[in-house]
Order: C-alpha cells, then structure tokens, then sequence
C-alpha cells in the first residue's frame, strides 16, 4: 500500500509538447513565458511547467489542458525572434574556472572548418605570433592574438551522417548529440574579463553552450608534501636504506615499535635501487625509520615543504645556493702611463681579465601531477643533487658541479607515499688537533697533536605525498590541518568583550 501511495505517474491526465527554438535560447524564452502566463491568476499560472532542453535548443511545456498548448506555440513563436536592434546573435559567456584564451582555442577546434577563416586577413602586432587553428577535417585556419583579445573567424563543418557522409541540408543527429547546420561562428576571447564573446544564432549557441560548460568546470588540485632529508649511513644502515630493510630489520630506537620493516620491503614497498623509485604503502614505516634515526642525530631535514598546484601544472621545490663559476679568464701584457722629462720610463706588466657565473647548486625537485578519473595521481617526477668539487684549471682554483639526477613516471593513489632513494654521496673530512701553536710546527708538530680522516656516507632521501583537492570542502579541511600544526604559532583573533 505505502508503495503505491508513492509510485504515481506525475504526467497523468497532462500534456506536454516539445517545441524547438530558432533564434533564441531556452533559459531567455522560458523567463518571458513564466511571466506572461503568470498574468493568467495565481490558480491558473501554476498550471504551466517549462524545462530548458539544452542539447535540442528547445522547450517543453507541460500543462493539464491540451488547449493551453497551442496558446503556448502561439507565444513561442512571437518570442523567438533576434533581437537586431541590440545585435541580436551576440553572446557573452562569463569563464569561470578555466582561461578565456585556451578555452576559445578549444572550441576553435572544434567548430572550425572550411579551411580558411572568414573576413580580412589579419595583422599581427609587434612581438605577437600568429595561432594556427587546425581544422579535424584537414582544413586550416589562422587568428592573430593581439593586446588582450583573441578573435577567430571560424566556419562550422558541414554536417555529416554517422558514416561520414555530407548530409544535404536541415540538421543531422550523430549518437545524443544534434549537429545543427550552423553556418559561420565567431569566438572572441576577452582576455581582460576572461569572457567568451560568441557571435552565432540561438541554435548554434544552444550547441556550444553545452560543450562551454562542461569544458567550464573547476580544475582539480593537487597538495604536494614533500620531506628532504639526509640520513648518515652508521653502524646497521652503513650499506643503505635499502640494505637495511630488505634484511628484515625492525625497530632500532623509538619510534619503530611493532612496525616490521623486512615485510615491507619484501612486499615491493620500499625497494630503494640506487637512483630509483618506489612506492610506500605504508608511509609511517619509513617516516618512522628517520624519525628513530634523527633521535640519534642522523639525519639532517633540509626541507619540508607542502605545494598546491593545480592539475597538469608544475611544482618545483629547490633548495641550495649559487656558487661562482669561473667561465673565462684572460691574461696578456699591459702598458703603463708615459711619464714626459728626463729620467722617466714607461711602465709595463701582466693583466688579467675574469668572468664569473652563478651556478644553482642542491637539491631541486620538480613534480607535474596528473588525476585521472579513477583518483589515481600519476606523476611525472624530476630530482636532481648537485654539489660543487673544487678543482684546478691551471693555476687557477675553481669549480665543477658534480650532479645526479632521476627522471621517471609513477602512479600512486590519493595519499600514499613514494620515496625516492638512493642517492649515496661520501664526503672525506680531515681534523687537526692538539696542543695550540705547537701541533702546527712543522716536523715536530705530530709529537704535538693528531689529525683525523674520516669518511661519512650520506643518502638523499626525498618522500612525496600527492593530496587530490577536489573541492572546497577538502581545501578547508587541509587548512584546518596546518592550523593544528601551527599551535602556539597560529593565534585566533580574540573578540573584544561588549562594554556595558
């Protein structure tokens, strides 16, 4: 009985009719409708229901009397003419979440065709270069971009059946979507106002505004949250991470209770080949590892930094410093100042002459995430370290920069972490030391004092964390995130008490 009660036809004992526009679109003539039948009276008024059908660039009507419909196609057919007194067959679409520019690119090549684009050939401004649109069906045609509007003088392909034969006049369907015979279109982007000005009729426009706004949509985000940092390679990670964990070895301090390392290894999830990848599910694990390590003090975080960059866009994240480089030196022989009177003599010597560049030097990562639409974050991923070695070109001491670098394409899911690893450097370290100014005399100096050669091992370990922001909602809530981090820092405004 309840299902009954619910399980109504709504479009019983109405009717409803479809009628097509020509000149103007559905939400424009459904507005001018609503108010012309509401004149009718309260009572009647609700008698009539309007849906926009965007994709047919029509109307339907449904009412519970048949009459009421021809009085409907009566009106439609009165509103549905251009406005030429306003310049009918202009309109302006306001972009909202993507560039006016490359939007209108988008369409250009979509609608373009017939080869070529209408009206005069167009100039181009000084510095400016011509965009060439290409046409699917082997046509091409060229726009200028110039100050800040992009016009394209675009022709629409004739219409075609599902074969891929002309279709003579009216409109074809292909699939759910009715191809109209749209004649000659015109984009205009504004780039000032990230607008789309598009001079077509209201049938044409009924078939663009569609493919607008689902072009129109908001971008995806991605937070990036990395961590570089340098663990010195003692005692059981004197081989390396690597070596480590694929021996099975669990906790080595705090921080590592209960968490076996070995089977984590083992399972693929942190195999860290020299200069090579891999994918953490259980990022706690090796975030563990540095934590037990930099009790010790054996790892050194050089930078922890958290990026949001929008899908398909870069972030890079660099840390170091510039070091001169000596690119050219010259030397030949100058003469001095003739001093006139008796006794003087000229003067000559060696000049030289040396030019000096700044080298960027350390650690830079680069990261172009890309969502799809299963969540999966694939990224592309550039690391490179570089140190300056001091060396000597003649008698000259200089610099060259010793680099390593790692290039490669992963895909992980929202959240987990993927280590990079690896990268294993051995720095010789040389102290002296003994009793002031005597451990310096040479040849006796020794009896003095000791000097030390040490050599440390480092590895460069970098983890990267992809956080899909699909909207408002997670960006508030990555926010709040770093407010709790940020306690004691991070302050509240404090309210004023009311004074009475």
């Amino acid at each position: 009985d309840m299902v009954s009660t619910f399980d109504i036809d709504v479009l019983k004992g109405r009717s409803f009719a479809l009628f097509p526009l020509t000149h103007v679109n559905p939400e424009t003539i459904i507005k001018e409708l609503e108010e012309v039948f509401s004149k009718k009276g309260a009572e009647e008024s609700s008698f009539f229901r309007f849906i926009p059908i965007e994709r047919l660039n029509s109307v339907m009507a449904i009412t519970h009397q048949a009459r009421y419909l021809k009085d409907i196609e009566s009106w439609i057919s009165r509103l549905d003419r251009a406005n030429t007194a306003t310049g009918g067959g202009v309109n302006v679409y306001k972009v909202q979440n993507v560039d006016a520019l490359e939007l209108a690119a988008t369409l250009g090549d979509i609608f373009v065709g017939g080869g070529q684009s209408s009206g005069s050939s167009a100039k181009l401004a000084p510095g400016k270069k011509a965009v060439s649109v290409s046409n699917k069906l082997g046509g091409k045609s060229d726009s200028s971009q110039s100050g800040s509007k992009a016009g394209a003088g675009l022709k629409s392909a004739a219409n075609t059946n599902s074969a891929g034969n002309a279709a003579g006049g009216g409109s074809t369907s292909s699939g759910d979507a009715k191809v109209a015979n749209v004649g000659e279109i015109k984009i205009i982007a504004d780039a000032a106002n990230n607008s789309l000005v598009i001079v077509a009729t209201a049938q044409e426009y009924g078939v663009i505004l569609p493919i607008i706004k689902q072009l129109d949509i908001l971008p995806l985000q991605v937070l990036i949250d990395a961590t570089i940092a340098e663990v010195a390679l003692t005692d059981k990670l004197k081989y390396g991470i690597e070596w480590y964990l694929r021996e099975g070895n669990t906790a080595v301090g705090s921080g590592l209770s209960g968490v076996n390392l070995g089977d984590l290894a083992n399972k693929g999830a942190a195999a860290f080949a020299t200069g090579g990848l891999s994918l953490v599910q259980n990022s706690g694990a090796v975030q563990a590892l540095l934590s037990a390590q930099a009790s010790d003090g054996n790892v050194n975080v050089i930078s922890s930094p958290s990026l949001m960059v929008l899908n398909n866009q870069e972030a890079t994240i660099e840390v170091g410093t510039q070091i001169p480089i000596l690119t050219n030196s010259l030397a030949g022989v100058g003469v001095g100042s003739l001093n006139s009177g008796i006794g003087s003599s000229g003067t000559a010597g060696l000049t030289s002459s040396n030019s000096i560049s700044y080298k960027d030097t350390g650690v830079k990562l680069g990261v172009i995430p890309r969502v799809n639409a299963n969540g999966m974050v694939i990224m592309q991923i550039q690391q490179s370290v570089s140190d300056p070695v001091e060396t000597t070109i003649g008698v000259t001491q200089s610099a060259s920069i010793s680099k390593k670098e790692i290039n490669s394409s992963v895909a992980v899911q929202d959240g987990e972490t993927i280590v990079l690893g690896g990268m294993i450097k051995e720095t010789d370290t040389y102290n002296k030391a003994g009793i002031p100014f005597l451990h310096e005399l040479p040849l006796i100096g020794p009896m003095f004092g000791n000097t030390t050669n040490d050599k440390i091992k480092t590895e460069l370990v970098v983890l990267i964390t992809p956080r899909v922001v699909k909207s408002k909602q997670d960006a508030r809530v990555i926010s709040d995130e770093f407010k709790r981090k940020l306690t004691g820092i991070y302050e509240e405004p404090v309210k004023p008490e009311a004074v009475e």
